[in-house]
């Protein structure tokens, strides 16, 4: 009776304890269960934050890749597009409509398929313009119908306030007044360079065009070609869906909105009408609402979106996502007792059902108790026990399936995961060595006396060791004398600090240069328990580094003497000019012409002096004809002679081909005469100077030129010198660098000659030992069945002047009133001007009166290359003579028929001038006569 009743209290106890345990554990479920349900209720809205802003980025990320293809390959049609053939295509794509608007053809006006096209009345129509309207053309009626969905447009602005455009739905030409000004759009003002200094793409503003009543926004790219800010490639892209989806009502108090970066209301549906009434441009500054400022704090500048913020001032939790491209936050607002509301909903029910299965449960649990719960765990007990001393493939005897069945599987299971993950364990070390020994730089790991424990393949193919040279030696062995005591004060202050160093080794031996990083490895405690090194060969890094830092020396220096000679120019132009009057004056008194002379000989080699710089600096104005190398060879050689001295020999063979360049002669000439005097003073006890020719195959033209598919042909001068020392033929051609004596060289000899072979496209190398003499070549692109430009007729065969009149453009005040004397004394009417505007007005006052225009090209107010194009739009004919000290584009007179257009480059003699000016009117009136 007793035991029965110590059995019944020991019920009543199992069960009340039970029965509180399970209590508790309800409560504790309903709580973590809600606070389970509301983080995923979390959780699904941001993952329907970013399935849809993934929706919305494809967009704009197709507008942006699209964009920049289509800048890149616009890029390439240009360069490979024919000037010529660009305006004769550029007048059967568009002509000049009544109210002097260019549109294209009424035979290809139809935007739904070709693209449309506008250029307002008052832009200059350039050969460059030729180019991009041509090819802006031929692009987008490829690849328009293509590109275009689901974008609104694709075009081109040009910087002449003009549009190429595609768009299947708004014909932009036909819609185009004298009004429409494309280059004041966003798309232009954030294109200009000083806007955009760094040539980077960017999106406009939002808006709502008003013909399609579609809201838009553009991605653009900065259109830059040789050097010029020439216009846009850009995008429409059409947003009137994610805009309508942004103002639609949620339910239970729930809505989107888009703010910009910069703080402006893109799409609000509280506020819609006054984003339509502010073009989206609605700031939020300007309006009254506390909350959405309050939003705007707490959603900006977040470390990643997307994101989840809980508003701790307003009831409210934000969802927020950047939408990429226009830079924009597209923001959720949810009520907060929305969430806590279906989190209470989804969790109320489950646990009272859950709680009153307890309670009926809780009557079976004792007798169940002796047979699920202390037999089972008997034997769990048992197999921990087998596991913790090492034994893997565990067989339980527990067949039920609940539980502890579960977890008796579930023991097993771990067991043999166990063994998978020690096999695992070892396939990755030797997947980890693998990846060790492929990594390029050497990689050294070591205890915290600096013993070494693992090296990887690069250290041993750096240094050449093997393994055991290495694992188990002390670092400091491996390490040359002269570097130990840096290695000693390396060690020290690694262990004091216990920061990582970067140092630059040399090493000896091997002459390897290297950038070292040595790091602690430290224990949870800051203690240094190892040493890890890492190496890289940086030798040839190093060399290229070098060679880069030459060649902007070189470029900077020749910018400089470019810029001297071009202000020198003007100024031996005046003393020349005028020291040639005097002399004329002199001759006809009888007076002596002695000091006259020597300012006419001192200004003429300024001037050569110059001619030296602007052709290191490669600005100089090439005059290119076709020219046959060896009859060159001959007539310098003549000169040549005169300058040699009789102790040396010179060995010359013309060959028997002709070889033809288009070069210039002069300066062709300039460059065998400077290579001749250079082997002249490396012989003072006189040699053997060899001049020779020949063509040269693909495997003997020097590395700059391999890429190319042109034939060379090879100029070499050798002497029998003293030769260069090798350390002084990577300076040879640097400008004043020079192994002569004090005032015996310049300097500038064969950094002219470098600077004229690379202008001509081709390239110059010596060889070259001490004591046996040095080999300068020469190597020029031949050129095959190339037409002679005109013959100059000399002044002596110039007619004499019967009253023509010439237009002079000179900004400078004493040089123009040179050149009025000089013309005026030949007999030639001459009308000045003070600068380019100022040319134009005589013009047009003195049209049928002008035979001839003498400009200048760099001139305040108006270029001499503008005034021409202006000029010649109205007579096309006019022939014209252009003077500059030098030309920075050096492509003024290739672009325009070299029959009625000259260059002539400052200082010029009188004779020069003339025999220019007398050739131009000779073919001016050739071809009157012609035409009649």
């Amino acid at each position: 009776m007793q035991g029965r009743s110590v059995g019944s209290a020991l019920n009543r106890v199992m069960l009340i304890f039970a029965g509180s345990a399970i209590l508790v554990a309800l409560i504790l479920w309903y709580q973590s269960t809600r606070a389970v349900y509301q983080h995923g209720v979390e959780r699904g809205l941001l993952q329907i934050m970013a399935t849809r802003t993934a929706s919305e980025n494809l967009l704009f990320t197709q507008a942006e890749n699209s964009v920049k293809r289509i800048h890149q390959e616009l890029s390439e049609r240009l360069e490979n597009l024919d000037p010529r053939e660009a305006e004769e295509r550029f007048y059967q794509l568009a002509h000049k409509d009544d109210d002097g608007i260019w549109r294209v053809a009424s035979d290809l006006d139809d935007h739904t398929r070709l693209p449309s096209l506008y250029i307002q009345h008052d832009a200059i129509i350039s050969p460059s313009l030729y180019v991009r309207a041509v090819a802006s053309y031929d692009l987008l009626a490829e690849r328009g119908p293509a590109i275009v969905p689901p974008h609104y447009s694709v075009y081109m602005d040009f910087v002449e306030k003009g549009l190429m455009v595609y768009s299947p739905f708004v014909n932009w030409g036909s819609g185009a007044t004298r009004e429409t000004d494309n280059y004041n759009y966003p798309t232009m003002i954030g294109s200009n360079p000083d806007n955009n200094p760094h040539r980077e793409g960017f999106w406009t503003p939002v808006y709502l065009d008003e013909e399609a009543q579609t809201w838009m926004v553009s991605v653009i790219e900065p259109l830059d070609w040789r050097g010029q800010w020439v216009g846009t490639v850009g995008h429409d892209v059409a947003i009137d869906k994610l805009m309508a989806q942004t103002l639609v009502a949620q339910p239970d108090g729930s809505y989107d909105m888009i703010l910009s970066a910069d703080g402006r209301l893109i799409a609000h549906p509280e506020f819609a009408n006054r984003i339509n009434e502010s073009k989206a441009d609605l700031s939020l500054e300007s309006l009254d609402d506390p909350k959405l400022l309050r939003i705007n704090e707490l959603i900006t500048n977040l470390e990643q979106y997307p994101a989840l913020i809980e508003d701790t001032e307003y009831p409210f939790i934000y969802t927020v996502a950047k939408l990429q491209g226009p830079d924009w936050l597209l923001v959720n607002v949810y009520p907060a007792s929305l969430i806590e509301q279906r989190a209470f909903d989804a969790v109320f029910l489950p646990s009272v059902a859950l709680f009153i299965l307890a309670l009926s449960a809780l009557f079976l649990l004792r007798a169940m108790m002796q047979r699920l719960v202390v037999e089972p765990l008997r034997h769990l007990d048992a197999a921990v026990g087998e596991m913790s001393s090492g034994k893997n493939d565990l067989q339980i005897p527990i067949q039920a399936d609940n539980e502890f069945g579960r977890l008796a599987r579930s023991f097993e299971d771990l067991s043999k995961e166990l063994e998978f993950r020690e096999t695992s364990l070892a396939v990755a070390q030797q997947d980890w060595q693998r990846t060790f020994d492929t990594v390029l730089e050497h990689i050294l790991i070591m205890d915290a006396s600096y013993v070494i424990k693992q090296a990887n393949q690069a250290f041993y193919s750096t240094f050449d060791l093997k393994p055991e040279d290495v694992i188990g030696h002390h670092r400091r062995d491996l390490i040359t004398k002269a570097n130990q005591n840096h290695f000693d004060s390396l060690n020290q202050t690694i262990i004091e600090t216990r920061e990582p160093l970067q140092f630059s080794l040399f090493v000896e031996g091997r002459n390897l240069n290297m950038e070292v990083v040595v790091a602690p490895l430290l224990d949870g405690e800051g203690e240094v328990i190892g040493i890890v090194e890492v190496g890289r060969n940086v030798t040839d890094q190093n060399l290229l580094e070098e060679q880069l830092r030459q060649s902007q020396k070189m470029d900077a220096v020749g910018q400089l003497a470019g810029g001297v000679a071009h202000d020198f120019n003007n100024l031996l132009q005046i003393i020349l000019g005028y020291a040639e009057a005097l002399e004329e004056e002199q001759r006809m008194s009888g007076t002596d012409l002695t000091s006259v002379e020597q300012i006419l000989n001192a200004a003429t080699k300024a001037a050569a002096l110059t001619q030296q710089l602007l052709a290191f600096s490669r600005r100089q104005v090439m005059q290119a004809t076709n020219i046959e190398v060896g009859a060159l060879l001959k007539s310098t050689l003549e000169m040549v002679v005169r300058l040699i001295e009789s102790n040396v020999q010179i060995d010359y063979s013309p060959p028997q081909e002709l070889y033809q360049v288009e070069a210039d002669q002069n300066l062709l000439e300039q460059v065998v005469i400077n290579l001749c005097l250079n082997a002249r003073d490396a012989m003072p006890n006189g040699g053997v100077l060899q001049i020779g020719l020949e063509h040269v195959g693909a495997e003997f033209i020097p590395e700059v030129l391999q890429d190319s598919n042109v034939n060379y042909v090879r100029i070499w001068v050798k002497d029998t010198g003293s030769g260069i020392a090798l350390e002084n033929q990577e300076r040879i051609f640097e400008p004043f660098f020079s192994t002569k004596d004090l005032n015996k060289g310049t300097g500038l000899g064969l950094a002219t000659a470098y600077g004229i072979v690379e202008q001509h496209k081709g390239a110059i190398k010596v060889q070259s030992q001490p004591g046996q003499g040095a080999e300068f070549s020469v190597y020029l692109p031949l050129t095959e069945n190339a037409e002679q430009l005109a013959v100059s007729t000399s002044a002596a065969d110039a007619k004499k002047p019967t009253g023509q009149s010439i237009l002079v453009a000179e900004d400078d005040e004493m040089i123009r009133d040179l050149v009025t004397m000089m013309l005026t004394r030949a007999g030639y009417e001459v009308i000045s001007a003070v600068d380019g505007l100022n040319a134009l007005e005589l013009y047009e006052r003195n049209e049928s009166k002008v035979d001839l225009l003498l400009l200048d090209v760099m001139m305040p107010e108006l270029s001499g290359d503008k005034v021409l194009e202006k000029i010649r739009q109205a007579n096309p004919s006019m022939p014209c003579l252009v003077a500059s000290g030098y030309n920075e584009d050096g492509g003024l007179i290739e672009a325009m028929d070299q029959l009625i257009t000259r260059f002539i480059s400052k200082p010029f003699r009188r004779e020069a001038l003339l025999n220019e000016v007398g050739m131009l009117l000779d073919r001016q009136m050739a071809g009157n006569i012609d035409q009649n």
